[in-house]
């Protein structure tokens, strides 16, 4: 390599490019407090580093704190003291994390209009080993109270000495927001439906007329005080009785059920009936739709017990409804 060559390489490793810009910029996070919302609902944190190996990312359990006027946070891990982990970051502080909270699957039309709804923050920081006993408490409590809020915090002070305890100074952070689709209002398809039947209503008579009496029979009824001298059993003579009872069937259906069952041959539902139908239907349809949105998601307020989807306390129910709103559902 030619001198100029590697002072080149070294001007290069030395100064690094500046972070290039979100080719989606619509689903950027750039709020410090939707950041601490993300990073709090998260889990797990992986972190990525390299070392004499090559490139590795290991899943940690995590604690956080935020400085006060500051938007960039401060990350506390634990682990063994030993190790290539430990090993690396002793050496190479400079490290990669990211951390995601799932939303559910956006279904399509077709394979390739699937997508996943999800919430993620990626940052770059530096890590460093903790060595005094008061700091490494510190980082300690921040891990407990992110993974188990609600459970009692003891360290003695030989577990304290024995553990290591690392602390990330976050010097770069980005997010981003993948939003589940809002769902379709429920009885569209059936508003479509009624739109289609309107106009078939508009070329048929407000009134079914009555059955033209067929050839042969007779146009009016038999006075009364004559006996019919046919036998009650023939079929011609249990046909008119037929006739009426389907055109009474036809008066109490309505105009939209006679035409249906004129065009489809079968008698229609009574208007309650089809009522009822339509709004278990569109429950159906807003339930699901409501359990996409929420998959997933768990309420800050008592440590991530609390599923969205059936919220416990007032607070998870209060997130539940600003979450629903966001998509564009009112309860």
């Amino acid at each position: 390599m030619s001198e100029n060559s590697a002072e080149k390489a070294t001007t290069d490793t030395a100064t690094p490019k500046a972070p290039r810009a979100m080719r989606r910029a619509n689903r950027e996070v750039t709020d410090p407090a939707d950041l601490a919302g993300i990073i709090g609902r998260a889990h797990v944190l992986h972190v990525g580093f390299s070392d004499a190996e090559g490139l590795a990312v290991v899943p940690m359990n995590y604690g956080v704190e935020w400085a006060e006027g500051q938007g960039l946070p401060t990350f506390w891990l634990h682990s063994a003291g030993e190790g290539r982990k430990a090993d690396a970051w002793a050496s190479s502080p400079e490290v990669a994390l990211e951390l995601y909270v799932e939303g559910g699957v956006i279904t399509g039309d077709y394979s390739c209009a699937y997508s996943y709804a999800y919430e993620s923050v990626m940052a770059w920081g530096r890590i460093r080993p903790i060595t005094d006993a008061a700091e490494k408490l510190r980082g300690l409590t921040r891990v407990m109270a992110h993974m188990a809020p609600d459970a009692p915090v003891s360290f003695s002070d030989e577990a304290v000495a024995r553990v290591a305890v690392w602390r990330i100074d976050v010097e770069r952070i980005s997010g981003k927001r993948r939003e589940a689709k809002a769902p379709k209002v429920p009885g569209a398809a059936a508003t479509a439906a009624e739109g289609e039947v309107t106009s078939v209503a508009s070329t048929v008579p407000a009134t079914i007329p009555s059955p033209t009496p067929a050839d042969g029979e007779p146009k009016t009824k038999p006075k009364k005080g004559k006996k019919d001298k046919r036998d009650k059993h023939d079929d011609k003579h249990e046909k008119p009785k037929k006739d009426k009872a389907k055109k009474k069937g036809r008066k109490d259906m309505g105009l939209f059920g006679a035409i249906e069952a004129r065009l489809t041959g079968k008698k229609a539902d009574s208007a309650d009936e089809e009522l009822k139908r339509k709004k278990k239907a569109d429950r159906k349809a807003l339930e699901k739709a409501i359990e996409e949105i929420l998959k997933g998601q768990r309420c800050d307020g008592c440590g991530h017990h609390c599923k969205l989807i059936d919220p416990r306390c007032s607070k998870g129910k209060k997130l539940r409804a600003k979450r629903l709103a966001k998509a564009g559902i009112r309860e």
